[in-house]
C-alpha cells in the first residue's frame, strides 16, 4: 500500500482499492459498511510516510543483489540494478546482465557451432535436425534399410528414394500409370511383376481415358461452332443495320433538300412512317434470325491434369477471341441503332 487513504470513518486503505469498492450505487465503507461520500476520502500522509519508510529487499536478491533500503528508493534502485535480468537475443531467456555474456558463450541452447561435416555455423539447439536434414556433408543410410553399408551424401540419398528415378527397392512408389486410374502401390521392386500381370487392366483404363478425351474435344470442337455461327449472326444484323442507317441518312437528306411544307405533296410525317416500318421489319427480320441461334456454350477441360493426355488448353484460346469479337459486334451495334435513333429525331424536328 503506497498511496495509503482515510475515509471519514476512520479507516486506512489503499487508494485503488477503494475506489474499486465505490464503484457501486451505493458507497459504504467496506469494514463497517457505514455510508461515505468520496468528497471525504483524503490522503493519510503520515501513514504514506511510515510505508515509505521501511525497508525492503530488492526485487533481483535471487540473482544475487544484497541491497536493503527504504520502499521510496526501490524504483530508483531497481532501474540501475546490475543483477536486474534482461532478455538474451538468442534464446528469449530472462538472464541477469552481469551473466548475460557467460550465458551466450555457455549455456544458451541457440549459441552457435560449426557442423563437425559441412563446417557451417548452426545453433546447438538444431543441430541434431541439421546433420538429419540439411547437412551435406554428412553421410548418410538408406531409411529403408535396403543396404546397411551403404552411405551417401544427402543429394544422392534424395537420388536414391526418388519415386521415378531412384534405385532404391525397398522404396513405396504408385504404379506409373496412376494418372490413368491405377491405384496400386507397393515397393519397387514388386512394380515390374504388377506390371507384367495388370497388362490388360492398364489398356482399358487407357482407353477409357482416350474415350472420355475424345467426348471432350468433340464438345469443345461444337463450342466453338456455336461461337462461329453466333459471329456470323452477329456480322449480318451488323450489316442490316448498317444499311438501315444508309437509308435513313438519304431519306433524311432528301427531306432537308425537298424542304417540303405541311400542305406539299410528300410530307415529313409520311417519310418518317415509312422509315419506322422499314426498321420494324429489319428488326423482325434479325429477332427471327438470333432465335435459330443458338448461345454460347461455355466449356472448361476437367480431365486429368497429366501432361500425356490433356491438351485442350488449346482450345481456350480461340473461344476466348471468338467471345471478345461477338462483345465488340454487340457494341457496334448499339452505335449503329444510338446513330438511327439520332437521325429519327432530326427528321421530326424538320416535321
Amino acid at each position: 500500500m503506497r498511496d495509503p487513504v482515510q475515509t471519514e470513518c476512520g479507516h486506512l486503505f489503499c487508494r485503488g482499492c477503494l475506489e474499486r469498492a465505490l464503484t457501486g450505487h451505493r458507497c459504504v465503507c467496506p469494514v463497517d459498511n457505514s455510508e461515505i461520500s468520496r468528497n471525504n476520502v483524503f490522503t493519510d500522509a503520515a501513514c504514506k510516510r511510515e510505508i515509505l519508510s521501511l525497508e525492503v529487499y530488492c526485487g533481483y536478491v535471487d540473482n544475487g543483489c544484497s541491497w536493503i533500503g527504504p520502499l521510496k528508493e526501490l524504483e530508483t534502485h531497481s532501474e540501475n540494478c546490475i543483477h536486474r535480468g534482461t532478455v538474451c537475443r538468442l534464446c528469449g531467456l530472462l538472464v541477469p546482465i552481469t551473466t548475460l555474456s557467460i550465458h551466450q558463450e555457455r549455456e544458451c541452447p541457440m549459441r552457435t557451432s560449426p557442423c563437425s561435416y559441412c563446417k557451417k555455423d548452426v545453433p546447438l539447439l538444431q543441430m541434431e535436425a541439421h546433420i538429419a536434414r540439411v547437412c551435406i556433408g554428412c553421410n548418410h543410410g538408406c531409411p529403408n534399410k535396403c543396404d546397411p553399408t551403404l552411405e551417401l551424401k544427402l543429394p544422392q540419398l534424395e537420388d536414391h528414394l526418388h519415386p521415378r528415378t531412384g534405385d532404391c527397392p525397398l522404396a513405396e512408389i504408385p504404379c506409373p500409370f496412376k494418372p490413368y486410374g491405377c491405384s496400386f502401390v507397393s515397393q519397387r521392386q514388386y512394380i515390374s511383376t504388377h506390371l507384367d500381370e495388370s497388362s490388360v487392366h492398364h489398356i482399358h483404363l487407357q482407353v477409357d481415358c482416350w474415350k472420355a478425351l475424345k467426348e471432350k474435344v468433340d464438345k469443345s470442337t461444337t463450342a466453338l461452332e456455336q461461337v462461329n455461327d453466333r459471329v456470323a449472326a452477329m456480322e449480318t444484323r451488323i450489316s442490316s443495320v448498317t444499311e438501315l442507317q444508309d437509308i435513313l441518312k438519304q431519306r433524311l437528306d432528301a427531306a432537308v433538300n425537298m424542304r417540303v411544307e405541311p400542305g406539299g405533296g410528300v410530307s415529313s410525317t409520311d417519310i418518317i412512317s415509312e422509315l419506322m416500318a422499314q426498321v420494324i421489319q429489319i428488326k423482325k427480320q434479325m429477332d427471327d434470325n438470333m432465335e435459330h441461334n443458338v448461345k454460347t456454350t461455355n466449356y472448361t477441360c476437367t480431365c486429368e491434369p497429366t501432361k500425356d493426355i490433356c491438351f485442350l488448353d488449346s482450345y481456350t484460346p480461340t473461344v476466348s477471341s471468338l467471345h471478345a469479337k461477338t462483345v465488340e459486334l454487340d457494341h457496334g451495334l448499339d452505335r449503329c441503332l444510338s446513330s438511327c435513333l439520332d437521325q429519327e429525331l432530326r427528321l421530326q424536328l424538320l416535321e
